[in-house]
């Protein structure tokens, strides 16, 4: 097993015909990925992306288990290949810069894979980072407000559901 150049990048040589990419132009980085995928080998450990793909299995039928595998598909790619003891507060980091996405996804992709190694062990060795979260945009309607858009509304009907719906803050179809 050795590491070779291939397609621009570094991949592993297994010895039977088959390379593995380690998905880096940085050899230090790729000698660890050899590093880890003998050890892998070696102590038959799972990888973060068979974790994962266990506990998405163990949550099928649950109403959030489309979101999670779309959130899943996106951190496969810098997750999926670790052990979970590789998974550290600079690889987070890694990830957060890298991906050109809101906090809030990012947290949420991350979180899967947090999710995941929790379940399988829940003292589990890798450490997490997630982006601070943003900011509140709780907005709220001023009695100025209140009154431009009453001054807006030019049919009875219309001012009568804002008054409603401001006044009881029901749902459309019960004030309707």
């Amino acid at each position: 097993m050795r590491l070779v150049w291939y397609r621009g990048g570094w991949s592993i040589y297994t010895g039977r015909g088959e390379r593995v990419s380690c998905r880096t132009k940085d050899r230090t980085e790729a000698e660890r990925e050899l590093a880890e995928y003998r050890r892998r080998l070696n102590e038959n450990v799972e990888t973060v992306s068979e974790i994962v793909k266990a506990y998405l299995e163990h949550r099928k039928g649950k109403s959030t288990n489309k979101i999670m595998r779309f959130w899943w598909k996106n951190a496969e790619t810098h997750f999926g290949r670790l052990i979970p003891e590789s998974v550290t507060r600079e690889v987070c980091r890694e990830y957060t810069k890298s991906r050109k996405a809101a906090n809030e996804t990012i947290r949420h992709e991350i979180g899967i894979v947090r999710a995941a190694l929790r379940w399988k062990n829940k003292n589990t060795p890798a450490t997490f980072e997630l982006p601070p979260r943003a900011p509140s945009r709780d907005n709220h309607l001023t009695r100025e407000g209140y009154k431009r858009l009453l001054d807006e509304c030019v049919h009875k009907h219309l001012k009568l559901f804002v008054m409603l719906a401001l006044a009881t803050a029901a749902r459309k179809t019960a004030i309707l």
